[in-house]
């Protein structure tokens, strides 16, 4: 069983566990058991000595991944019922308590506190039962919740033996009161408020008689017919011929079209065949297209002399092997099951050239026909149909969602395919119009944070501004495409970034993340200024990076260089310099040499030599363990100078 990490996770720990869940996920949707099919197991307790394993015996060795049990006295007879869930089917089950009523005695209480002291569900509080002639008493709590997602009844149930009677109860409410109820009577029903005399409490009614059945599973069928709520478009057809590779064009799969996948060692496929060609007539005067795709490109001969033999009336031609896969991650995305595409299955096409039915193992002509009345159905009245039994919808029909195909293809590591197929949905959603701003933005948004994972950084970004476009207001958005353009810092790239993230020159930019990487951009601008000896823009752009971030030390850093070497005659930038250089080493505890380096520095040009000696020491001291680095063979240069009240001859060289 997956455990969250209890401390910080280094990189490779932290994608190992995502890896982990991500292959649970998958196993789940797929059917598989969470736990192995473990039976549920009831254990009798032995008087307090030990426990007896008593699962069989009375019927809760359910072989199903269990998640919650919960008692309650469902019926009021004294008992306590279960109510459980699974994950497998059947979710819920009611296990109805029939015990003796000769052998029966309780007594249930359910306490109400004040609101003041204590809460009004009394939850904390803890109920003591004495018994005539019984030591230790019975104990019950008042609890929150119990078990996964879900908490017993509030009303607390004592059983104990027929010839017993009660002494009387003690609650301790969770404020720390005590109190005492006596006179109370056996097989009754108390509600006690704190501080008040316990009433008895009459159960009503209960109008709906539950009876008791076996569960049987379904049985299994090589059929099932899917009517999608909310259509996607089909995805790239690839096809082999003669002699080259093709993609069928995007207009051929405009509807009505049924798409068929099926092979010539397949008996159901090729009876199937034969019904279509017998109903060639009533299907084309209903203006139903065939497509038939033969899956095993292996036997590409076979196949033609099949449908040679058949006289196949309709189009037909021969499927790449990932033409067959990328169907089979495409009938995964619309349910939560994830099975395997089957031979023969088909896809009804509408006008527009979305998936409207999705059929897997053989259906009739009639079937196919009936089903053409759903392509031009609204999507509610798609809906209603969609389900074989009355009811009434609480909320309206959910909007397709591209995304979850795409999900399929980078979970079988298909990106750039799933990049394709969202490329082609934005763009024939724009040309049809109908989809809201926000849908929109997340579909280029999601193609532009791909992209930028793979070597086309210029095409992540078209996407990024194409999501950006669709809702300005986005702030993660922003920050996203500001980090792309930054990880490629040239100077055009860092002006729009800054301009990203600050749209309005005038307006200050408030959230806390954009201040942060907006002020990285203005460091990266001032760097480039630097580099080009436009030190006047380069000082600039660091004053910005420190004013919106002022734990942005690099930039201070550079600020405090641009001091002590640019117009250093100037008493005020030297003691601005030195003030930074101080400051600087604080933070870091005199431990970064960099820092100390700029402090000897400025020092020296105060005419602080000594002190200036004293930085390089400390400086030199962190370089130890690399004597032949750059650094250090510098700093030794430089003590030799401060030793003769001497100043480095440089401009502006930091790195």
């Amino acid at each position: 069983m997956s455990q969250s990490p209890v401390e910080p996770a280094s990189n490779n720990q932290a994608s190992s566990y995502r890896q982990g869940w991500a292959a649970l996920n998958q196993m789940l949707h797929e059917g598989k058991s969470f736990s192995g099919h473990e039976r549920n197991c009831a254990f009798l307790n032995l008087g307090g000595h030990s426990f007896a394993d008593v699962s069989g015996l009375v019927g809760l060795n359910f072989d199903e991944d269990g998640r919650t049990v919960v008692s309650t006295d469902w019926d009021f007879d004294g008992d306590l019922d279960l109510w459980t869930t699974a994950r497998t089917a059947p979710r819920l089950r009611f296990l109805k308590n029939n015990s003796s009523e000769e052998k029966k005695n309780f007594l249930s209480v359910r306490l109400v506190g004040n609101g003041v002291e204590s809460n009004r569900d009394a939850v904390g509080a803890i109920v003591e039962l004495y018994l005539e002639n019984v030591k230790p008493p019975l104990i019950r709590t008042v609890t929150a919740g119990d078990a996964f997602i879900s908490q017993n009844s509030q009303w607390l149930t004592f059983h104990f033996s027929p010839e017993q009677k009660i002494r009387n109860l003690t609650v301790y409410w969770p404020a720390g009161q005590k109190q005492v109820v006596d006179e109370l009577i056996t097989k009754s029903f108390y509600k006690i408020h704190q501080g008040k005399a316990a009433e008895m409490w009459i159960p009503p009614i209960r109008r709906i008689d539950m009876k008791s059945g076996l569960s049987k599973p379904s049985a299994s069928s090589e059929h099932s017919r899917t009517v999608l709520i909310g259509r996607l478009p089909m995805v790239p057809i690839q096809t082999k011929g003669e002699n080259s590779e093709s993609e069928l064009p995007k207009q051929s799969l405009k509807g009505p079209l049924l798409l068929n996948v099926w092979a010539p060692w397949c008996k159901p496929c090729v009876k199937e065949l034969s019904l279509w060609t017998q109903s060639e007539e009533i299907l084309r005067s209903a203006g139903l297209r065939i497509l038939a795709l033969n899956a095993d490109t292996s036997a590409i001969d076979s196949a033609q002399r099949l449908l040679r033999r058949l006289r196949f009336p309709f189009q037909s031609a021969h499927a790449l092997q990932r033409t067959v896969r990328s169907l089979d991650w495409f009938q995964r995305s619309f349910l939560d099951h994830w099975a395997p595409l089957p031979i023969p299955s088909s896809f009804l096409i509408d006008r527009q050239g979305d998936v409207a039915v999705i059929y897997k193992g053989p259906v009739s002509p009639e079937q196919v026909l009936k089903d053409m009345k759903l392509l031009d159905m609204s999507m509610s009245e798609r809906r209603e149909a969609a389900i074989p039994f009355a009811g009434k919808w609480l909320k309206p029909p959910r909007l397709p969602n591209p995304l979850l195909v795409n999900g399929q293809f980078v979970a079988h590591d298909a990106i750039s395919e799933g990049i394709t197929y969202l490329r082609r949905y934005l763009e024939s959603s724009e040309d049809r119009g109908g989809k809201s701003s926000d849908h929109l933005s997340k579909i280029a948004h999601t193609i532009g944070t791909l992209l930028s994972k793979s070597d086309n950084p210029s095409l992540a970004k078209s996407y990024l501004v194409k999501a950006l476009h669709f809702t300005p207001d986005q702030i993660d958005l922003r920050i996203e495409l500001a980090n792309l353009l930054l990880s490629y810092p040239s100077l055009n790239h860092i002006e729009e970034a800054i301009a990203v993230l600050k749209p309005d020159p005038k307006v200050q930019v408030t959230d806390p993340a954009s201040r942060r990487l907006l002020s990285w951009a203005f460091f990266l601008w001032g760097e480039s200024f630097q580099s080009s000896h436009q030190y006047q823009k380069a000082e600039q752009a660091f004053r910005q990076s420190i004013q919106l971030h002022p734990s942005q030390l690099k930039a201070a850093e550079k600020l405090a260089w641009l001091f002590v070497t640019q117009n250093p005659e100037q008493d005020q930038r030297k003691s601005n310099a030195l003030a930074i250089a101080e400051r600087l080493c604080a933070i870091t505890q005199h431990k970064n040499g960099d820092y100390l380096d700029l402090l000897a520095f400025i020092q020296a040009s105060h005419g602080q030599f000594e002190q200036a000696i004293r930085s390089m020491e400390e400086a030199q001291v962190l370089r130890a363990d690399a004597p032949d680095s750059k650094a250090f063979k510098e700093g030794k240069n430089w003590m030799d100078h401060f030793k003769k009240h001497l100043i480095p001859d440089l401009r502006f060289e930091s790195d």
